[in-house]
């Protein structure tokens, strides 16, 4: 019985070990691709009241708030990118799933992308077989906001720097 006892703790204790640590490291590595930080290189930071978006013509950020475009240079096949599982946060958190997103990614107005060609123009769209490609991505954050991370599955990209915090 002492044995049985003994596996049965042994066995849940490896469950606890291989939950809390392992499997969620390994989820992490898997979403996250080949993206690390050699593969993202953000060119251009800028900020501005109002932008405009391919579906619904200009979007205002409201008061309180502004837009934070990061041109970026990607380095692999966009095939293996999700673009909507990067956000903007404001620290490198001690644990992943704690980071504090900058801006609120509830708001429907919160996130926008586009691909750009090689000059930064925005385009539609770019073939799968490309190797690398410019993305544009466009943050809603909080007027005060001056610094913050770009953020992919653990990885992150800055600090990037901003503006002085007053909406410049």
């Amino acid at each position: 019985m002492m044995k049985v006892v003994a596996a049965l703790v042994g066995i849940a204790l490896g469950v606890f070990v291989l939950w809390r640590f392992v499997l969620p490291a390994l989820f992490v590595s898997l979403a996250r691709g080949p993206i690390n930080t050699d593969t993202v290189v953000v060119k251009r930071v800028s900020v501005s009241d109002q932008i405009t978006d391919s579906e619904r013509g200009h979007v205002s950020a409201g008061t309180g708030h502004k837009f934070l475009s990061l041109d970026c240079s990607i380095s692999v096949s966009p095939t293996e990118v999700d673009i909507h599982d990067f956000q903007f946060v404001k620290d490198r958190a001690s644990s992943l799933g704690t980071e504090e997103n900058v801006g609120n990614n509830m708001d429907l107005d919160y996130f926008f992308w586009t691909f750009l060609d090689s000059n930064g123009t925005p385009i539609d769209d770019i073939g799968n077989d490309a190797t690398e490609f410019g993305l544009r991505l466009i943050f809603k954050v909080p007027v005060e906001a001056s610094r913050g991370y770009l953020f992919y599955w653990g990885e992150y990209f800055g600090p990037v720097e901003f503006g002085d915090g007053n909406g410049s």
